[in-house]
């Protein structure tokens, strides 16, 4: 079967194009077959003249517009989280790229995956990198510049545009698809974080994938981590010699499941301090029993992971 696009990531677009003057009916179904988007987005792009069509898309779509991927985006807690989710759950969006979220010290790397055999209009991945240059800019309020973007296939003909839209300049005939920006950004709270919506729509979405459940290398880092957590040792290299993998293949091997060591370590944590505290642990125990350096470190953490304090945990 021809890969597609979820017909709730079509819908939309087909109502920012019709804001900027191109009409099409609706999709049919819940998946658009990838010739079909294909042409859908290159027959506007050539009707409005516009080699940003892609771009002036992602501008005009609401938060929540795109559907449950949208939301378990901007409902987490973290941009770690979320862009995580996002990886983790793309299939739900489209089968025709693969998206994996890779960290270092320094940068973040947003990493698109052309799936091979399969033709791609240009303006889908620039709206897709477009898209998510939005979705992090309103959901930290801040006008993010990115350290790198890169695209496989050829420049347009002036890509001011494009360097303007993500304030670097754009490198295109790259070798490969990428979207880099400061590691920093990672951990910092989403002003649209709703934690018990997130909740369920992660819930959602596992049953839309339920391989993802069996998946072994992430079933087994989880349980290692649990372990090293009660030994107050969760760092990446216990885990990688628990695993007996070097650290980097780790890494990308975590990253290609949508997830990571450190998105690994806040759910023990989160997971073992709602267990602590509702049996009546203080937060200072809890704290300690944790790792953290002081309770106030800890305070801010699990208010970042629950959008609630430790203390009204406790009481309910």
């Amino acid at each position: 079967m021809e890969p597609g696009i979820s017909s709730a990531i079509v819908a939309p677009v087909l109502r920012a194009l019709a804001e900027l003057g191109f009409s099409l009916p609706p999709p049919r179904g819940d998946v658009v077959a990838s010739s079909d988007a294909n042409q859908l987005f290159d027959a506007a792009a050539a009707k409005l003249k516009s080699e940003t069509v892609g771009l002036d898309v992602a501008r005009r779509v609401p938060i929540g517009a795109l559907g449950m991927l949208d939301y378990a985006l901007c409902t987490s807690p973290t941009l770690r989280e979320g862009l995580s989710r996002t990886a983790r759950f793309y299939a739900v969006a489209t089968q025709r790229v693969k998206l994996t979220l890779l960290e270092d010290a320094a940068t973040a790397t947003l990493h698109f995956e052309r799936v091979s055999g399969v033709n791609h209009s240009r303006h889908w991945i620039e709206f897709s990198y477009a898209m998510i240059a939005e979705r992090i800019r309103g959901t930290l309020g801040a006008p993010v510049k990115f350290r790198e973007v890169s695209f496989t296939h050829g420049p347009p003909a002036a890509s001011q545009a494009h360097d303007t839209f993500f304030g670097t300049k754009v490198t295109f005939a790259a070798p490969r698809d990428v979207l880099v920006f400061d590691a920093g950004l990672l951990p910092l709270p989403l002003r649209t974080a709703s934690s018990a919506l997130a909740e369920v729509l992660e819930l959602k979405m596992k049953a839309l994938e339920p391989e993802l459940a069996h998946d072994d290398l992430v079933r087994r880092a989880k349980e290692v981590v649990q372990q090293l957590l009660d030994k107050n040792d969760t760092s990446l290299d216990a885990l990688a010699a628990k695993l007996d993998r070097p650290k980097r293949t780790l890494q990308r091997e975590l990253s290609r499941r949508g997830t990571s060591h450190q998105t690994l370590v806040d759910e023990a944590r989160r997971t073992k301090a709602q267990a602590l505290l509702e049996t009546g642990a203080t937060v200072a125990d809890v704290s300690e029993r944790l790792g953290f350096s002081e309770p106030s470190a800890f305070f801010r953490a699990f208010r970042r992971w629950t959008g609630e304090t430790p203390k009204r945990r406790r009481r309910r």
